[in-house]
């Protein structure tokens, strides 16, 4: 269960900076795949994706939550902080994690481009793409991506709490194993 909060923490944490993410709407319903305007605005998404540098992103937020994640697998695994094994592991994580990264990526920054490309005029895109090209543009995606191993840290800390806030809300509503009650906590809200 926590492998999958990492996974979507890391995710989370990713469109958390990018602000295209942000500022969407609902998607309007699907223009014609060949329609001038649309795949004018899907290359202007993919202009803005490149722009904001979201391949970086998502590899320094992958790279900032692996010990979260190694640190989940090793309990699971049994291995203690100082166990040989535990490099073994942690070579073998960040491996398996970037080349499933680089696989679906791509991927869902393709589909990703055709939901911002239905979601915002051509002239937003437009002003995303000339601001985020301009040198203040890169100076904040620079900032943005290296802000990311703090943020990382500052959820790992929280995410303890956060977890058995969640299970404590949850077990009111529903009837909880005594495992899962026992990580709950009386809810601090």
């Amino acid at each position: 269960m926590k492998f999958r909060t990492v996974i979507a923490a890391a995710a989370a944490t990713l469109f958390a900076t990018a602000p295209l993410a942000a500022g969407a709407q609902t998607a309007k319903p699907a223009a014609a795949a060949n329609d001038a305007e649309f795949q004018e605005k899907l290359a202007l998404t993919k202009r803005y994706i490149a722009a904001i540098e979201l391949t970086e992103t998502l590899d320094s937020t992958l790279k900032a939550m692996m010990p979260m994640l190694l640190n989940d697998i090793a309990r699971v695994e049994g291995l203690s902080p100082s166990s040989p094994k535990v490099r073994e592991l942690q070579e073998a994580v960040t491996q398996s994690v970037l080349e499933s990264a680089a696989i679906l990526m791509p991927r869902y920054f393709d589909r990703m481009a055709e939901v911002y490309a239905r979601a915002f005029s051509k002239e937003e895109l437009e002003a995303l793409v000339t601001f985020y090209d301009s040198e203040m543009g890169r100076s904040i995606t620079a900032k943005g991506r290296g802000v990311v191993p703090d943020a990382a840290r500052e959820m790992e800390a929280l995410m303890p709490g956060y977890q058995a806030d969640i299970l404590t809300r949850l077990c009111k509503r529903y009837e909880c194993s005594a495992p899962l009650k026992a990580q709950a906590r009386p809810s601090s809200t």
